[in-house]
């Protein structure tokens, strides 16, 4: 049975990372923006040259309470030049409520930025009523590399293999 179970197991994760890895492949090029965090430092997708994370939260958001933290110290421990950010793109989000999250979730405020007025968001999700929370992206100025809608063992790994890739290049 045991045996049985590791190589169901063993297929599932080989589908859904080929899944994932095509459908990171076919979304179109990424939006430009850009965006001021929490400490007034201003991000501009069309100077960055390096790959960058963005992941989209909002505070009353359960699965964030986890994903943030676990993504800020993922990013420390393994590739701490990586830009990262933690866009709320509701209104209701101030970045007093904002700054507040950042401190319950121990994670510096330049970490965070409020999208007040959906603007970023309607790039990323174009066309979509709704919009799924978390969900992060890697990407860099000519592709997107990965969106996940959860931060499990298989995405931090596809994570650290994509970036480890780009930085071995």
């Amino acid at each position: 049975m045991r045996k049985y179970c590791v190589v169901v197991f063993s297929v599932w994760l080989f589908v859904t990372g080929a899944i994932g890895l095509q459908a990171a492949e076919l979304l179109p090029a990424p939006p430009s923006f850009w965006l001021s965090n929490l400490e007034r430092e201003r991000f501009d997708s069309r100077t960055q040259v390096e790959p960058y994370l963005v992941s989209f939260f909002f505070v009353g958001c359960v699965p964030c309470l986890e994903e943030i933290p676990t993504l800020y110290r993922l990013r420390e421990q393994h590739f701490p030049n990586t830009p990262l950010l933690f866009i709320s793109p509701l209104r209701e989000d101030t970045p007093e409520r904002i700054g507040r999250f950042a401190d319950q979730l121990q994670v510096p405020h330049s970490f965070f930025y409020a999208d007040r007025f959906g603007q970023v968001a309607r790039k990323f999700f174009p066309g979509q009523q709704q919009l799924r929370f978390p969900t992060l992206f890697l990407l860099d100025s000519q592709r997107v590399r990965l969106r996940s809608y959860v931060l499990d063992e298989v995405t931090q790994t596809r994570l650290i293999r994509e970036l480890n890739s780009v930085y071995s290049e």
